[in-house]
């Protein structure tokens, strides 16, 4: 898959908006690379072409503010994508979404945000913040993933209702954690031997492999042994 260079600073798009949008966006990179105790202010004054030394806590409260900013932009990016392939799809029949559908979903906005510029960077922030954030991180998460992460988990249960509703809303929650720390690790296998490097098939392996451990019920392999 091509992506873009995560610590690629986004200075062109600066020029067009304000000082609070631009230390969100370059705040993401940062901590994406450095996490938030590794960046300090002046290196994000810097990094937006902000003067102000006291900008972040104009805007943002204090450094904490600001991390949730870059948390909302980040996660609501992916978000956005999944309610829209969602509502297409949906948009298209009556009958409940067949599991792939809803997969490419929930695994296509990753691809597609690791492919424009600073878009791996937004992952890698996100992925860094999921796994540490504590818990003030933990709680804007919760409340921006709710609302999507409620309707996925009740179409992959009507998707396979046989596996049941806790199976379909944990293995959606592994469903989203293998895509993005797949893409998030993006170059491994430049040093693992595979027969294709084609993005396409790359691309349609993983959704593959996503699909098949939603699907899979070792429940039902037993009881059809």
């Amino acid at each position: 898959m091509s992506v873009a260079d995560p610590t690629k600073s986004s200075s062109p798009r600066n020029a067009e908006v304000g000082p609070k949008t631009r230390l969100v966006r370059e705040a993401i990179p940062l901590f994406a690379q450095h996490g938030i105790e590794g960046v300090s202010i002046r290196t994000l004054n810097k990094a937006a072409g902000v003067s102000s030394q006291n900008a972040v806590y104009h805007y943002f409260g204090d450094m904490w503010g600001l991390v949730e900013a870059a948390i909302t932009l980040s996660l609501n990016q992916y978000l956005d994508g999944v309610s829209a392939i969602l509502d297409a799809a949906e948009s298209q029949t009556k009958e409940p979404l067949a599991l792939t559908a809803i997969v490419e979903a929930m695994v296509r906005p990753i691809v597609r945000i690791a492919s424009t510029p600073g878009g791996l960077a937004s992952l890698q922030f996100l992925a860094r913040m999921i796994g540490g954030s504590g818990a003030r991180g933990k709680e804007v998460i919760a409340r921006e993933w709710r609302a999507v992460a409620e309707r996925v988990n009740d179409l992959v249960y009507q998707a396979v209702p046989e596996n049941g509703r806790e199976a379909a809303g944990v293995k959606a929650l592994f469903a989203f954690n293998t895509a993005l720390n797949v893409v998030v690790d993006i170059g491994l296998e430049a040093y693992w031997p595979l027969e294709t490097r084609s993005a396409d098939r790359l691309d349609r392996y993983l959704l593959d492999y996503i699909e098949g451990g939603i699907r899979f019920s070792s429940k039902q392999q037993r009881s059809n042994t």
